[in-house]
């Protein structure tokens, strides 16, 4: 289990990648680039790409020839038929997906419909029939689902069918010649909804059909004899909406048309004679307003829009402009920004999101794990960072050269394993908390060090925190309690709570704050010697959500926030008490750190960072936890002052603005 969440956490770095142009690459770190391409080669079941979605979880879902896969960030799990398993994938040739909105991916097959339930690991086929006894069976190109939870099925020579899971009515469209308001042809190629809920029908060769649910009738679009004011091409591959409410369309042989339903105008653009960009559609989306992506033979291109003019999008300012690929059959715009583009020949391109986020790879040539995972991050000055990690040590980062250097590792200590899970700086001393070796003071100016508490078979050399309270005073949280250093008799002295530590804060009030594994909260005020104890008690919906608590932060209201090993959000003032945010949509209710910034939390979870949660969102949500907050996700292990670190990589965060 911890391999899964490693491999999420490490995938997820990946996907919030700023990449620097002209920064001198050295022996050490690297900017990691922002173009990737998966094959076969790198474990994708095949490298024809038709479909592709992201779960609830963050999971990327690709539709092949060969099978379902699923890429967790660092490796791909193949779903292939298995005869005389009805659980297995009943074909393995994929034309889409589909991801509903009750979290099952629905896949477009040779023989009919798969629906896929995460849940259960299990597919089961899409074998409902109608009134009369007809289902869905032969090949399928599209599955939707409308606003009203509709389920729309587009089939090659079939028609088109109509589930609605409520009633559990399957309804059939087929072609009836002579009749003008029904279905243009039974050979569909994709199908639409628009926004104000119409159903819109891409033919093989028989044009545009819009379906309206209040007249149950559908409207043909044809290309006319004398090609005026008409759809270019009978043959319709792609279709979408723009914010404006144009409809694109986008076609086999005539490139792409825009029409204006207001005005009933249809205006051709076709560059068969320039670069052949808009020639053999596939796909189309909006990427934003103004922005249309267009996916065809010679691969996929950002085009701007406007009333007057299309033209590519030839901005660096962009995350994307145009793929590397071509035959580009399917795309997905992720929840984080990044694009994924699904080759009919080779594999997946993947171009990660610009924004704020900056990642070094450290060691990049290196397969060995050490000093791959940083636990522990430590600002001097000058834009150098100590970052602690898990088994070699201590290493220094130079952001503004890119360097990374070794600073204080395993082999210049002379032990196997060096563990650093905290520090601090403390004037010209540097304090660092490893397992078993205690606490170390180094001198930043000549490098001696002291050791405290550094006995390995008396378990307060475990420690995990180390906090520098307003006050002056260095506290220490190990595995036995909490220990204080006495400046006067230079060495670490135990006082009460003596249970295992795993964070420590402090107030505007000067309280110090002590989150326990297993014991609940405590609160310490200096002044009046004070030590008061918070616990969960099942039935006291006002006390703390659990006993567990893995974090915790201060924000700049005086509002505590307490992140549980497994039971969510909590918070504290004198005010509100105890404050259990248990609707709050976590990518997971193991809470690793919370960072507040201004009015705003960073919060992450053993799996992805939630980020851009308000302070009044958050207690908005508690009075009406029906409301919908959407969620962007990110890394984990996410450290003090918008640094962090995990998994081999590093980074540096520029907070927005």
């Amino acid at each position: 289990m911890k391999r899964i969440f490693r491999c999420i956490a490490a995938f997820l770095f990946l996907l919030y990648i700023l990449f620097l142009p002209g920064r001198a690459e050295s022996a050490n770190a690297s900017v990691y680039h922002n173009l990737r391409n998966y094959t076969v080669d790198d474990g994708l079941s095949s490298n024809h790409v038709y479909g592709i979605v992201q779960d609830s979880i963050g999971f990327i879902w690709f539709g092949t020839d060969n099978g379902l896969c699923r890429f967790d960030g660092c490796e791909f799990r193949s779903y292939t038929h298995t005869d005389g398993d009805r659980s297995s994938i009943s074909s393995n040739n994929i034309r889409r997906l589909m991801l509903d909105s009750h979290g099952q991916i629905w896949l477009a097959l040779d023989n009919g419909v798969d629906i896929y339930t995460p849940a259960t690991d299990r597919f089961r086929h899409f074998d409902v029939r109608t009134s009369d006894g007809a289902c869905v069976t032969g090949q399928t190109t599209e599955v939707i689902e409308d606003r009203e939870g509709e389920i729309w099925i587009a089939t090659v020579n079939s028609g088109l069918f109509r589930w609605n899971p409520v009633t559990e009515c399957l309804t059939v469209y087929r072609h009836v010649p002579g009749d003008d308001t029904s279905i243009a042809q039974d050979y569909i190629s994709t199908i639409y909804e628009s926004k104000d809920g119409t159903i819109w029908i891409g033919t093989y060769s028989e044009g545009l059909c819009a379906f309206s649910k209040q007249t149950g009738c559908f409207t043909h679009y044809r290309k006319e004899t004398d090609g005026r004011n008409c759809i270019s091409d009978n043959s319709i591959d792609a279709i979408t909406e723009d914010s404006y409410g144009t409809l694109w369309l986008g076609t086999v042989s005539s490139g792409l048309d825009r029409f204006d339903r207001s005005t009933g105008r249809f205006t051709n653009y076709d560059d068969r004679n320039g670069e052949g960009r808009l020639q053999r559609i596939h796909c189309l989306a909006e990427r934003a307003p103004g922005e249309l992506l267009v996916c065809a033979n010679s691969g996929a291109t950002l085009y701007r829009i406007s009333e007057s003019e299309l033209r590519p999008i030839e901005d660096t300012e962009v995350p994307f402009m145009r793929t590397k690929c071509c035959n580009i059959f399917s795309f997905l715009y992720d929840r984080e920004g990044n694009f994924w583009f699904g080759s009919c020949y080779e594999g997946v391109e993947f171009h990660p999101a610009r924004n704020s986020f900056t990642c070094y790879a450290t060691r990049k040539n290196d397969s060995s794990d050490r000093g791959k995972v940083v636990s522990a991050v430590c600002e001097l000055k000058d834009g150098q960072y100590l970052l602690g990690n898990e088994n070699d040590g201590i290493l220094l980062f130079d952001r503004h050269a890119g360097m990374v250097v070794p600073y204080r590792t395993a082999q210049n200590v002379g032990t196997a394993i060096y563990n650093v899970f905290s520090m601090l700086v403390d004037d010209q001393t540097l304090w660092i908390a490893a397992f078993q070796r205690g606490i170390e003071a180094v001198d930043l100016k000549s490098r001696t060090v002291k050791s405290y508490l550094a006995d390995p078979s008396d378990p307060s050399s475990r420690v995990f925190v180390l906090f520098r309270s307003s006050s002056g005073r260095i506290w220490a949280g190990t595995s036995v309690g909490l220990f204080y250093y006495d400046r006067f008799e230079d060495r670490f002295v135990t006082r009460d709570p003596k249970v295992r530590i795993s964070d420590i804060t402090e107030d505007h009030a000067g309280r110090l704050w002590i989150a326990t594994n297993e014991d609940g909260l405590y609160s310490y005020d200096a002044r009046t010697d004070l030590l008061q104890h918070y616990r969960y008690d099942p039935d006291d919906p006002a006390t703390i959500s659990r006993n567990a608590v893995n974090t915790l932060a201060v924000d700049r209201t005086n509002r505590l926030w307490i992140g549980t090993n497994g039971y969510g959000l909590c918070s504290y003032n004198e005010k509100d008490g105890f404050v259990r945010h248990e609707t709050l949509p976590l990518p997971s209710k193991i809470i690793q750190r919370i960072i507040p910034e201004n009015d705003r939390l960073w919060i992450t979870t053993d799996r992805l960072l939630s980020r851009n949660w308000t302070i009044e969102t958050l207690f908005a949500r508690r009075r009406a936890s029906h409301r919908t907050i959407y969620v962007q996700f990110g890394y984990p292990h996410f450290r003090r002052a918008h640094r962090a670190g995990y998994d081999r990589w590093y980074m540096y965060v520029h907070p927005p603005p």
